[in-house]
């Protein structure tokens, strides 16, 4: 099972992956290459740390069953989000099918999923949305059951130390910044 996992045995393989990502693959940052492509090669790095699980990008199943976020789930967080939870109104009316850009899980269930990330580039400011579905990916309530979930920020133009910007999530709530 996850849940054995302390945010620091997550967080160190999860840095150690973003730097490999800047060392070697620099020129998909450089040139502005779409997310999926800076996600893939993420992942790749994610595996060799995370190898007794399975790395997934756009991975939409729940067992056999499409991944959805259900409409009462964005309720939730309405005050979180303010004014903002109106901005995803066709999403909170439907039983929206979700993607996370990448998941280090076990396929076929949801007893061991370990971590949901979602990546943006710093030129993409609708980020609200991807926190929003972090916070669902690992509230306990809705039985996704991600024991963390991570928001990464991608800034081309800084040095490798301010490359990124993360911001973890736990039982549906920010942790770290």
């Amino acid at each position: 099972m996850c849940e054995n996992y302390s945010f620091e045995e997550i967080e160190k393989p999860v840095k150690d992956a973003l730097d490999k990502l800047h060392y070697n693959d620099k020129y998909l940052l450089e040139h502005d290459v779409n997310e999926q492509s800076i996600t893939h090669r993420l992942a790749m790095y994610l595996e060799d740390a995370f190898f007794n699980y399975n790395v997934d990008c756009e991975y939409n199943r729940y067992g056999d069953d499409s991944k959805r976020l259900i409409g009462k789930s964005y309720k939730k967080y309405k005050k979180d989000f303010k004014c903002e939870i109106d901005k995803f109104k066709n999403e909170i009316d439907s039983d929206k099918i979700v993607k996370p850009d990448i998941i280090v899980h076990k396929r076929g269930g949801n007893d061991h999923n370990l971590l949901a990330i979602e990546l943006k580039k710093s030129n993409n400011k609708d980020e609200n949305y991807n926190r929003l579905k972090l916070m669902i990916f690992t509230d306990k309530d809705y039985g996704l059951s991600y024991k963390y979930g991570l928001f990464i920020k991608l800034d081309k133009e800084k040095e490798l130390n301010k490359l990124y910007k993360l911001c973890w999530f736990s039982d549906g709530k920010c942790i770290s910044l």
